[in-house]
């Protein structure tokens, strides 16, 4: 990673808004700009920070026994279980829920698209609202991005994996390139001046297309006039994230830029991608993030950068081409410590900036979920789940919560965390399996 840019000090307010030629958008600027001076304050901030992690190919191999992974029984004194080790200095805020299920989207390697939606779904389409936008338009509609979704894929022509939706048939695309997701956010690599005059050229193509609409507009009849001012809405949030990302860049400067990767799972990948979603928060610029490492689609990816090389399916999850019980194991025990790993070091980088009497870690919540649930096959109605932070002291922190088959389906967890980041939602998902948020999780 490149060191961060020095602070861009010598372009006021008034100087950038005509600098990007924001005009009567530099208005927007408002609520952003607003944040920085309630900071500069001290004041007790309210914004509270979701990291959605989804993986896939379950917790366990098809010959782990029980459905309820022994890889999870705790083991150490604080009730961690030892596969999560590297969230050991966050273990009062590590929440486990095990034996959760999902009504939707099971099929032979997991939930599919009903991951994060719990609505019914088919194998190439969603069938309703993710999560992580759930919550983005709940309450980010000020956030420069009201959420951002990253991933991996398999060749670097592809789209990346993931489950984020905007609603039936409404996907919403992940970023596979951690450099493309940096460059999006905040304009370009390099100086503050190099990412505003990247900045200033999107405005202009901006004001370009918006002036087409307009004049478009004054020749239509009613409904294909409302069709237009669809479009001109959507012009305006971008507007809006020209807008935060200028004054995120004036008050802050450029942080540093990861390089190209290589398509596939590497570990380098997802390091750049949780930098990414590092600086997206610090920065201001969302209040959600998920990441996908493979997270509807993953029995077939291989880890050998951790050492256990070849077909994560046939070896790893199946116990076979070499693989016996306890080699598999060892595996599972390796991608999932990997995985707690890289939410560590996000917490820890959220750690280190202040946020009012705190950190931005203090206000943080990590909801990770896997699509595959318990074990390679057969998993989905016995569904592991771990939350990492407590959103502010809006959740119960700390500690397992094991369920009977069938007691508590993974929406209400959903709503839970939703409820804690400011949603006032009562349900989530398909109503009939969400009763309402889950109990065990009010602080």
């Amino acid at each position: 990673m490149k060191t961060a840019s020095p602070r861009l000090s010598r372009l006021s307010r008034r100087e950038l808004a005509r600098t990007l030629g924001l005009g009567g958008a530099a208005a927007l600027l408002g609520p952003l700009v607003g944040r920085l001076v309630s900071r500069a304050r001290g004041e007790a901030p309210t914004r509270r920070l979701l990291f959605v992690l989804t993986d896939g190919n379950g917790w366990n191999h098809q010959g782990g026994g029980d459905r309820d992974p022994a890889l999870l029984d705790p083991s150490r004194a604080d009730g961690l279980p030892a596969v999560l080790d590297p969230l050991a200095p966050l273990a009062e805020k590590v929440t486990v829920l095990r034996r959760l299920y999902n009504p939707h989207g099971r099929n032979l390697h997991g939930n599919g698209w009903a991951t994060l939606s719990v609505a019914p779904s088919d194998h190439r389409h969603p069938g309703g609202v993710s999560i992580d936008r759930f919550v983005a338009r709940e309450v980010g509609g000020d956030d420069p991005f009201p959420s951002v979704a990253l991933g991996l894929s398999t060749r670097s022509d592809r789209a990346a994996v993931s489950t984020s939706a905007d609603g039936p048939y409404r996907p919403f695309p992940a970023e596979a390139s951690p450099a493309r997701a940096f460059t999006r956010l905040f304009g370009a690599a390099g100086s503050s001046e190099e990412a505003l005059a990247a900045l200033a050229e999107q405005r202009s193509v901006l004001d370009g297309l918006t002036d087409d609409v307009r004049r478009t507009e004054s020749r239509l009849a009613g409904p294909e006039r409302a069709k237009l001012e669809q479009m001109l809405g959507s012009l305006r949030d971008l507007e809006g994230q020209l807008a935060g990302r200028a004054a995120a860049l004036m008050d802050r400067g450029v942080p540093g830029a990861p390089g190209e990767s290589e398509a596939g799972l590497r570990g380098e990948t997802v390091r750049d991608h949780v930098e990414v979603a590092a600086h997206a928060y610090a920065y201001g610029l969302t209040r959600v993030v998920h990441l996908s490492i493979f997270g509807r689609d993953a029995h077939n990816v291989g880890w050998g950068f951790l050492g256990f090389p070849g077909d994560a399916h046939e070896s790893v999850a199946h116990v076979g081409h070499g693989y016996d019980r306890d080699r598999s194991t060892e595996a599972y025990e390796a991608i999932i410590r990997f995985k707690a790993a890289e939410i560590a070091h996000l917490f820890g980088r959220l750690a280190a900036e202040e946020d009012g009497d705190g950190t931005l870690a203090d206000r943080a919540v990590a909801l990770w979920v896997n699509s595959g649930g318990g074990k390679h096959h057969e998993g989905t109605s016995h569904i592991p789940l771990v939350l990492v932070g407590d959103a502010g002291g809006a959740l119960r922190g700390g500690g397992q919560l094991r369920y009977g088959g069938g007691e508590v389906c993974v929406s209400q967890v959903f709503l839970s965390v939703a409820r804690a980041m400011g949603s006032r939602a009562e349900v989530f998902g398909d109503p009939e399996h969400c009763p309402g948020p889950l109990a065990d999780l009010k602080a």
